[in-house]
């Protein structure tokens, strides 16, 4: 008996994964990619500030923060990589999808920007330093909460 229900459940959904064309489930899976990009920007915008406070206030040294940049700068360097050739071989289909696509890659160029001027702060503490950090970071956070409709206060 559980294998016949079993087997009745497994036919089931996949006749529903059947009925979906297509573009539905392509709308569904950029849905899905843009929700988890928009949450990963975020996510690295804070944790990029973070330790930057945190080497500020002498909780985290300069190697700790020369650690988690360098982490972030070969994510980075993948994402952008793959948006970019998706965007080259022409994957998505409508012209608001490539539009986000780059978005979403710009943005990222500028957190592996904002990384990078972090690293130049902890090797020299300069107000010239801390202010190219901040002006890539409020370029960032333009860039970011328009993206995720968050209201600038």
């Amino acid at each position: 008996m559980k294998k016949i229900v079993l087997i009745c459940t497994l036919a089931i959904l996949s006749f529903n994964s059947i009925s979906q064309t297509c573009e539905e489930r392509e709308e569904k899976l950029l849905a899905t990619i843009g929700g988890v990009s928009a949450t990963m920007l975020y996510n690295t915008y804070v944790l990029i500030d973070v330790a930057k406070d945190a080497f500020l206030k002498k909780i985290y040294d300069t190697e700790k923060v020369t650690q988690l940049m360098n982490s972030q700068k070969g994510m980075f360097d993948f994402l952008i990589k793959t948006f970019e050739d998706n965007l080259k071989e022409k994957v998505f289909s409508k012209e608001d999808d490539k539009n986000f696509i780059e978005s979403i890659a710009e943005s990222i160029k500028g957190l592996k920007n904002q990384a990078a001027l972090l690293l130049k702060i902890t090797e020299d503490n300069s107000v010239s330093n801390i202010e190219a950090y901040t002006k890539q970071k409020e370029k960032n956070w333009t860039a970011i909460s328009t993206m995720l409709g968050i209201a600038e206060e």
